[in-house]
């Protein structure tokens, strides 16, 4: 069999048979074959805008918002967990091509308890001061049991 001819075959999500491209249906259990239309992710969509929401605000944050740019220890952790974030939500995005998948859940969840503290400690911090600061860590509290509720699914996925 050719390179292009195993291209071509749809795996069934049951018994993982290998079908003709043409098949409705699984030819070896029987179960319909689902031809997803081309989305590069495995459904990681979800967990992928989250982390690109995430470092979007915090990258806006620290542009506009003085308070976050206080502390250059606050400054540089808002820019690490930015910068993970986003690549974060680019290996979500495109996770059937990355090799290194433990390596990106690894980081999420790096990103997603770091992300966390400093925005609820900046948020705590700005009850204490003129102005508000915004609640940015219901980001990371919603992208954490994101990924807590995938967990099974990361774990599955070839």
């Amino acid at each position: 069999m050719s390179r292009e001819e195993a291209e071509k075959l749809i795996s069934c999500e049951k018994c993982g048979f290998q079908n003709p491209t043409g098949a409705k249906f699984c030819l070896n259990c029987g179960k319909s074959l689902v031809i997803s239309a081309s989305v590069p992710s495995a459904g990681f969509d979800g967990l992928s805008l989250l982390h690109f929401t995430g470092s979007i605000y915090i990258l806006i944050s620290v542009l506009f918002n003085a308070l976050y740019r206080a502390s250059w220890i606050f400054l540089g952790l808002f820019l690490a967990v930015a910068v993970m974030g986003l690549c974060v939500g680019y290996g979500f995005y495109s996770w059937q091509k990355v090799t290194r998948r433990r390596l990106v859940k690894a980081v999420s969840a790096v990103t997603v308890g770091l992300g966390f503290g400093v925005t609820f400690v900046l948020f705590y911090l700005g009850l204490n001061v003129s102005g508000v600061v915004g609640p940015a860590w219901v980001i990371f509290v919603v992208t954490g049991w994101k990924l807590w509720a995938d967990r099974k699914r990361l774990k599955d996925t070839p």
